[in-house]
């Protein structure tokens, strides 16, 4: 029979995958050019020898590799020191850690699906394996710091420890601190290596290995506090950058700063929220010494939305392709019905509008897919439904019909926006959850939003032009966690008889420590 180049290059993956026990849904997927099914059955038979695939061009060898598992990876690369170095870029290419990107995901005494990004009372069973993996891989890293050049994609979720070291090792250790047998400092420095997903150091420090990262995906979930320290640089030449969660936006502003503007060409802000801001804080302290901060500092907001992370960065991202804003949004009440409180976060909120309006004006220009999503959350009390004034009553009330404020927020930055910015390269937009009018025809009924009137429609066809793919939705496609004032500032405040152990423990003691785990 007559092969081609590529069929030869085919028999050859075939007759690979085959040795090495690929799936044989993987091996369906390669096509066999010029080639009979009696043929294929042949060379699905064959095998090569571990010899031969080593004499064969290392273009290919890779080829073969990346269509393989990475438990086959794993195993073949054990087989010889050759193949050990081939296969380790091929293995650290991808890190996809996370868990924030599946299927919707229960809530912790309550029986409700959310989106698998959302940051509390999260009953996620795949959280726990995630852990164990990550932990796994910053012990790697912290051995072989070089391994993190090979790291092209990283996804990540800053998930709770899990229960086996919960149950297996925290314990114990808590257990060995009470009983004496070791000391805080001992304790402390023990602590570490289980809660790098509080954002510290250890963190930090493996991050920092993946200096050539193009694609990144965090979600920020362990959402009780702050970060325990300030991140340095990253993600220098990130192309592809997509954050969710719950963060300080000092956080947010340090990751997006690190980034060379002109690299970034797909940016995802997906629904992040923002710890409350302090009066005067020092964002740059560890969060140990601001929880040590006398006279504790005041609160400057209230926990919500993440607003001022953009502040630094409109007109800088010159050669951004891909936008999408995906965000809660405030359902009620009106601004004419609202307390002292609402007032307040309606303020806020039109800051934050504002602030994205901006944006998009920035890079409109060079867009050529652009997404705009905003939507409730899952309470019925933060969407604006109200028990009546003096009346005993469990049964809610929803709010009265009108247009919403994060539809009034809409139409007043975002739409005008769109409206008056130039999209020359655009291909698709999206609109999802914007109203010109909410109601609710009955107190058992959901609240119903009414789409876009027709002359806005056209207004925005007029502006992005007739190429484009418009897609404009009344309801958007997710629910949305929103953070409120029980979130507060993700600080705790530390009294100064804690930890004193810690701190009367003498250096050298601390430093023995750290010297005996860094040898291991």
């Amino acid at each position: 029979m007559q092969i081609s180049s590529r069929g030869y290059i085919v028999v050859l993956e075939l007759s690979f995958v085959t040795e090495i026990g690929v799936d044989s849904d993987l091996q369906q997927q390669l096509t066999l050019p010029n080639l009979s099914s009696k043929s294929t059955q042949l060379l699905f038979s064959s095998r090569l020898s571990m010899p031969f695939f080593q004499e064969l061009p290392q273009e290919l060898q890779l080829r073969v590799a990346e269509s393989c598992t990475r438990p086959t990876l794993l195993s073949f690369s054990t087989a010889s020191k050759v193949l050990h170095q081939l296969l380790t870029p091929v293995l650290y290419r991808v890190v996809d850690l996370s868990s924030h990107n599946g299927p919707d995901i229960d809530l912790l005494m309550k029986s409700s699906k959310v989106p698998s990004d959302w940051p509390m009372n999260r009953n996620n069973p795949v959280d726990g394996i995630v852990y164990d993996k990550q932990r796994a891989l910053i012990r790697t890293l912290r051995l072989h710091p070089s391994l993190g050049k090979y790291v092209r994609i990283l996804r990540w979720t800053t998930v709770d420890h899990s229960q086996h070291a919960y149950e297996a090792e925290l314990i114990p250790l808590w257990d060995q601190y009470n009983e004496g047998t070791i000391s805080r400092s001992k304790l402390e420095m023990s602590l570490e290596e289980y809660t790098f997903n509080d954002c510290t150091s250890r963190l930090w420090d493996t991050f920092a290995t993946f200096a050539h990262v193009l694609d990144v995906d965090i979600a920020f979930v362990a959402a009780e506090k702050r970060e325990a320290c300030t991140p340095p640089p990253l993600f220098r030449q990130v192309q592809s950058l997509r954050l969710s969660g719950m963060a300080s936006a000092f956080l947010i502003r340090s990751i997006m700063k690190s980034v060379n503007p002109g690299s970034l060409r797909y940016l995802h802000l997906n629904n992040l929220n923002q710890f409350a801001e302090l009066e005067g804080l020092r964002e740059e302290l560890p969060l140990r010494e601001k929880g040590k901060l006398r006279p504790f500092p005041r609160p400057a907001g209230s926990a919500g939305p993440m607003r001022t992370h953009l502040l630094e960065c409109s007109g800088k991202w010159c050669n951004l392709q891909s936008l999408i804003i995906d965000t809660a949004g405030l359902s009620g009440p009106q601004p004419d019905r609202a307390s002292a409180t609402d007032v307040k976060a309606l303020e806020a909120e039109d800051a934050r509008y504002q602030e994205l309006g901006a944006l998009i004006r920035s890079v409109a220009k060079n867009l050529r897919a652009f997404r705009f999503q905003q939507g409730p959350t899952e309470e019925k009390y933060r969407n604006g439904w109200r028990q009546l004034p003096h009346v005993r009553s469990a049964r809610l009330v929803p709010p009265q019909d009108g247009l919403r404020p994060m539809d009034a927020l809409f139409h007043q930055h975002i739409l005008s926006a769109i409206l008056e910015s130039t999209w020359p390269r655009l291909e698709k937009m999206e609109l999802f959850g914007v109203a010109s009018n909410t109601y609710c025809a009955s107190l058992e009924a959901t609240l119903t939003n009414c789409p876009l009137p027709e002359e806005t429609l056209s207004q925005i066809r007029a502006v992005v032009g007739s190429d484009p793919v418009l897609d404009v939705r009344p309801e958007a496609t997710r629910l949305f966690w929103l953070a409120d004032s029980r979130e507060g500032s993700g600080i705790v405040e530390i009294n100064s008889d804690e930890w004193t152990e810690n701190e009367e423990e003498s250096e050298n003691d601390v430093a023995e420590e750290s010297q005996q785990r860094c040898s291991l």
